[in-house]
Order: C-alpha cells, then structure tokens, then sequence
C-alpha cells in the first residue's frame, strides 16, 4: 500500500472526543479503509495526495461511552457555519441519517450500513481544510438537552371521545371512553336489579320454608293425638280370639 496518512483535522477530532470521554469504546474506532472500501469509492481511502502522500479524509467514532447523537449534531452545526474542516465536500452519517450538502439539516440514509455503531466523519476535499489543526469545541462544551417538543394537552372531552382498545359496539365500531361510561353504568344498574330480585326471591323462599315447618310441627292434627300405649296393647290382646276350652 502506498505511504498514507490521517488528516490533520481527524486527529484533533479524536484528541478531543478522548479527552471529553476518556473511557470510551474504541471498538468501532476507523480511518483507512479495509479491502471493501479499496474497491470503491470511499474517504476511507487515501485517494486525495498532499506531498506525495495519501490522505484518508474520513473517521469512524465508536457510539459506546458517548454521548454520540449530542457529537453528530454539533459537527453538523459546525458544518453548517461553513467550518472549514468540513465543508464544503464534508458530511456526517449516524443512526440512518446523513447532513445535507450544506449542513443545513439531516437526511435519511440509505446505505447498507445504518451507522448505528459509529459516527462516521467526512471531512473536507480542501486540503487547507482537513489539514486545520483548530479546536472542535468538544473537550470543553457540555453536551446540550434538547428541548422538548411543544405538545398541547388534551381536554376532558378529548379523554370521554378517545377510542378504548377491545371495546366495541355491537356494530363492531371501537366504543369512546364515554361509551364505555354510560355501558358499564347501565350493567351496574341492571346488576343492582338483579340483586333485588334475588334478595325478593330469597326472602320468598325463606317464608315457604317457615310456612312448611309451622304446618309439621304445629297445625297437623297427628301432632295432637296423645297415645296411651298400655290401653292400645290391652286392647289388641283382648281382640284376640280365644280356642275353646
């Protein structure tokens, strides 16, 4: 392989990505290009001669230990304020997105690899450019918190109108939360009901049985009847006939 070298800007770059996260994962660290990216065009190779040396004008930075989507983002701004380190020719991909042109924003990206291991830099096609030595305002900036999004809260009647998963009418359309309301209070009033009626009926049954256990044990007359045993065993005796003498 030809003489070849890292550019300048590259390894600023990593100089302060390693002091702002110095336990970081270099794992998925890159520069030149192995046998795949020799076969095509790619700023992993040293395509590009200053001196008669190659310069590879690209850097993969592991996502592991930093704050990765905060970094992508920043070097996108820069681009965007024409650093020159990076544009024009320069870009960043991370997470399926690529930088506009310009810097100006993010696009998807298609490529096979989805970038989701590594921020991948490209940096300009000026050789002034990837050979500055400035510093990138990474080892000493705090990472930002994106501002959370506006969102509008909902209303009562947005939470009574809002559709409830597994309920529905019997037209098979997703029942509202005020559907559901006014169905289950008229099952809880058809239960109450229901409840009422059993209890009538319970109190029903009980009186049959009292009803029942009065006429056994007080209105039948065999209840009445005292029994003289001695008298009734006399008198089956004396019924008995009698052989002649």
């Amino acid at each position: 392989m030809p003489a070849w070298r890292n550019c300048e800007a590259s390894l600023s770059l990593v100089s302060e990505v390693n002091s702002r996260w110095p336990n970081r994962d270099k794992t998925s660290d890159g520069t030149i290009g192995d046998a795949a990216h020799a076969s095509r065009t790619s700023d992993h190779n040293p395509s590009i001669v200053v001196a008669g040396t190659g310069v590879v004008r690209a850097r993969d930075i592991d996502v592991d230990g930093i704050d990765a989507a905060w970094l992508a983002e920043h070097l996108r701004l820069l681009g965007a304020k024409r650093d020159r380190r990076l544009y024009p020719g320069g870009y960043v991909i991370f997470n399926e997105r690529i930088t506009t042109p310009d810097f100006s924003g993010w696009r998807r990206y298609t490529g096979t690899n989805p970038h989701t291991k590594h921020v991948h830099v490209s940096f300009t096609t000026n050789p002034a450019g990837f050979d500055d030595v400035g510093a990138w305002g990474i080892s000493t900036a705090a990472p930002t918190i994106p501002a959370l999004p506006e969102v509008s809260m909902p209303t009562v009647d947005d939470f009574w109108r809002a559709p409830v998963p597994d309920y529905y009418r019997e037209d098979r359309r997703p029942m509202q939360a005020w559907d559901c309301m006014a169905w289950g209070t008229a099952h809880a009033a058809n239960a109450r009901d229901r409840a009422t009626e059993a209890r009538e009926e319970v109190r029903a049954l009980r009186e049959e049985v009292r009803a029942m256990r009065a006429e056994l044990t007080g209105t039948n007359p065999l209840s009445a009847v005292q029994i003289d045993y001695a008298q009734l065993a006399a008198a089956m005796i004396a019924a008995i006939p009698r052989s002649a003498a």
